[in-house]
């Protein structure tokens, strides 16, 4: 049976968030669900409905958590790990960058990286607009303040994780590489052992969400 879906501990799956799926396909009344945390439940929904490509459940399932009182940050993580729509995910956006405080470190760890920064820069474009283009500090606050705020916000948030380089790779015991020998120039010209790194972006669950 090709349609048949697997549960396996690949998939994350708890048997609560299983159990809130299936109430979509048993329940006692159509199109009445009465749970008892809708939040929790149809982000389950949510999940699991985008996981497998059930269309028309995850449709249902965001319809009803528009209906919720979900907080702004936790929407749009939510929204973001599980695909919905840009034209629903722009709005928060919007909705996040004017907002009065900016992003805690928290807020911009759930996020992730470049949802966070496009945030900070639009908060910023957007209250430099009213200034011409600029975005001065008012005039009673100068270098020494502002070098104290951002001393406090590097505290607050912490030293960088420690990074321990990789070791070098044992040497050969062929003959070849191994310690007081020198390639031989039959095999062309010795190469150095070195390591590259490329850089990545901040990603849950396999996707992003952002500005376009």
């Amino acid at each position: 049976m090709t349609s048949a879906i697997i549960l396996s501990d690949d998939f994350d799956i708890t048997p609560e968030e299983f159990e809130s799926f299936l109430k979509v396909f048993y329940n006692p009344r159509y199109s009445y669900y009465q749970f008892e945390q809708p939040q929790q439940e149809w982000a389950s929904i949510l999940k699991l409905s985008n996981l497998w490509g059930f269309s028309n459940v995850k449709e249902l399932a965001i319809e009803q958590l528009q209906y919720l009182d979900v907080p702004l940050v936790d929407r749009i993580v939510l929204y973001q790990d599980y695909q919905v729509g840009w034209e629903l995910l722009a709005p928060l956006y919007v909705d996040l960058a004017s907002r009065e405080s900016t992003l805690d470190h928290e807020e911009s760890r759930r996020l992730g990286f470049r949802t966070a920064i496009v945030i900070f820069q639009a908060r910023e474009r957007l209250r430099s607009l009213a200034m011409g283009g600029r975005s001065p500090l008012p005039d009673d606050v100068g270098p020494e303040a502002a070098k104290e705020v951002i001393s406090n916000i590097f505290d607050s948030v912490g030293p960088e994780p420690s990074f321990t380089p990789p070791t070098s790779p044992k040497a050969k015991l062929n003959g070849f590489g191994s310690p007081g020998r020198k390639s031989s120039s039959v095999f062309g010209s010795p190469r150095s052992n070195g390591f590259a790194f490329s850089g990545g972006s901040h990603s849950r669950n396999g996707s992003s969400g952002g500005f376009k």
